[in-house]
């Protein structure tokens, strides 16, 4: 009992300091996911520039020293240019103006929303769109509601009901909108879809009106996008992330209008930051940025270039748009963790406050009815049990090793959102074999992602994990996990496979502990040596009977003592 509330207590000191942390990384995360997700081939860009780009710039002028290099940078500080910041300044603002669209159309949408529910209620109105868009599917299931039931009631009571088909489109109008309002409607999960899709037939035409006021009516837009920004600056306060004043950001963002937009930004950029200020380190890094831009632009411009870039921009930019969607995904399944886990403790606490008498009573089946039920279920419900719990005690030994290391890792990397990313190595740390490669995915997107990334870095990030994760085979899990599987890798990637596709996380999680008991408890019936012993029906007798004998024991001191 002691243990249990030391436990709860240790957990609660270990949440209320964790949980604020991990909770405000995340939010820190979503914007990137999100901007992953929406954009994946401007990040795709991005990596080809700091591979492809940096080689093919080498090619071309070679390193400091080198005459073409020094040529080409002389040119570039002469002419006083702020790649650099133009770059910079360019992100900004493409991601201002989608949030200010973005804003836009909810605000659009919120009030044709508001003026479509002076008609009706919210049902009344989710009713009348089903009905208008989406009578047809919902038309196809009420027929083959109705069919089964009339074959039903055909066959048990021999009455003769038309079919379906056979009724008036009024008739069949009728029984739809009564199908809606009695099951669609009251039902959430049913409900859900239909309101999803009603939401986002809201969101096109507001969409085209944010357009349309963007092309046709750019004062009023300007004037829009202005209160946006002042707000924005305002709340932001002392953290305000905004970099420039509205005026100065007018005025720059003016300048990329003109025809050689980089200079004119630079001239226009000088009273703000004086280019005398700038260090020869921060010319050289702009300077090298351009140079790495423009040679895998230029590289783009060749015939094969354009049928590899294109393949390539299409292949990474569906799986970087994935993963973005997955971890945002993945960011609302950490929030239902500890109210899991918060459930799981409270029933773990009734079952071990109670475990002696559960046992005692449950043994007790051995002299009962149910007696060669109990002797031939009962073994095998115990070794599953004991496997689960000791290949899960020690998969959590290990992943605790291996989230502190991690932890290590991404600290001295410098990567972004630790918590977080230390999280799902945690999670997937109890997964054999295929957990190494689902954890380093979400370290090399954030290495990538973030603000000073690249491949370099996300490449650092694998090598580090991967060597943690060579500590792990050789030292954590001989000496903590032993042979207890006893399984070939290739075969645990099978086991994993179809484990996930049909039943997700818990296929992952349960695969190879499920897989190791049917083999070696149930076909072999050898158990794990020295690990689990298989439990017999004759060990079950003996329990009993000593149970027996010790409540007789229990039951004559009582009498004595009376």
């Amino acid at each position: 009992m002691g243990c249990f509330l030391g436990l709860i207590g240790g957990g609660y000191g270990v949440g209320s300091f964790f949980v604020p942390r991990l909770v405000d990384q995340v939010e820190m995360v979503i914007p990137r996911a999100e901007e992953l997700a929406s954009n994946p081939g401007g990040k795709l860009d991005e990596v080809l520039r700091d591979t492809l780009g940096h080689y093919l710039a080498s090619e071309k002028y070679g390193s400091s020293g080198d005459g073409a290099y020094d040529k080409a940078f002389e040119n570039y500080r002469k002419q006083g240019l702020r790649y650099e910041e133009f770059e910079a300044f360019q992100k900004e603002r493409k991601k201002l103006e989608a949030l200010f669209e973005a804003e836009l159309v909810a605000k659009r949408v919120e009030e044709v929303f508001e003026q479509e529910l002076r008609t009706g209620s919210k049902d009344d109105r989710l009713l009348v769109w089903i009905l208008d868009e989406e009578y047809d599917s919902v038309l196809d299931t009420k027929r083959r509601e109705y069919d089964a039931k009339r074959k039903k009631i055909s066959e048990e009571e021999g009455l003769k009901i038309e079919p379906f088909d056979k009724l008036s489109a009024t008739d069949q109008r009728s029984l739809v909108e009564d199908y809606v309002r009695r099951i669609i409607l009251p039902d959430e999960k049913l409900r859900a879809p239909y309101r999803d899709r009603w939401k986002a037939r809201r969101e096109t035409p507001a969409r085209l009106y944010v357009l349309k006021l963007r092309n046709e009516q750019s004062g009023e837009y300007r004037k829009q996008f202005a209160a946006f920004y002042s707000a924005r600056k305002t709340a932001a306060g002392e953290d305000d992330p905004l970099t420039y004043p509205y005026e100065k950001f007018t005025e720059l963002s003016a300048s990329l209008e003109e025809k050689n937009a980089l200079l004119a930004f630079s001239k226009a950029l000088d009273g703000e930051d004086s280019a005398s200020a700038r260090s020869e380190d921060d010319w050289r890094e702009g300077f090298e940025l351009k140079a790495r831009t423009d040679a895998l632009d230029e590289w783009k411009k060749g015939g094969l270039a354009r049928k590899i870039g294109s393949k390539l921009e299409d292949i990474a930019g569906e799986g970087l748009a994935d993963a973005g969607a997955g971890m945002k995904d993945l960011f609302k399944q950490l929030i239902y963790l500890p109210v899991a886990l918060g459930l799981s403790l409270l029933l773990s606490f009734f079952i071990v406050f109670d475990l002696t008498k559960m046992r005692r009573g449950v043994r007790r089946l051995h002299s009962s009815r149910a007696k060669d039920f109990y002797l031939e279920i009962a073994p095998g419900l115990i070794s599953f049990g004991r496997l689960i719990g000791r290949a899960f005690q020690a998969q959590a030994v290990i992943a605790f090793f291996n989230t502190i290391l991690t932890f290590l890792l991404i600290q001295i990397l410098g990567i972004e959102s630790p918590l977080f990313l230390c999280s799902i190595v945690f999670v997937c740390s109890f997964i054999p074999v295929l957990g190494v490669v689902l954890s380093s995915v979400p370290i090399a997107i954030m290495a990538i992602a973030q603000d000073g990334g690249g491949v370099g870095l996300a490449f650092l990030a694998v090598a580090g994990v991967l060597l943690i994760h060579l500590v792990e085979a050789w030292i954590l899990n001989p000496k903590i996990l032993g042979d207890m599987l006893h399984l070939h890798p290739v075969m645990v990637l099978a086991i994993l496979a179809v484990g996930e596709h049909f039943f997700g996380v818990w296929g992952l999680l349960l695969g190879v502990p499920v897989i190791v008991y049917i083999l070696r408890f149930v076909i072999l019936d050898e158990g794990i040596p020295g690990i689990i012993e298989p439990i017999h029906p004759a060990d079950l007798l003996k329990a009993g009977e000593a149970d027996a004998a010790d409540d007789a024991i229990a039951a004559a001191a009582e009498t004595d003592e009376e």
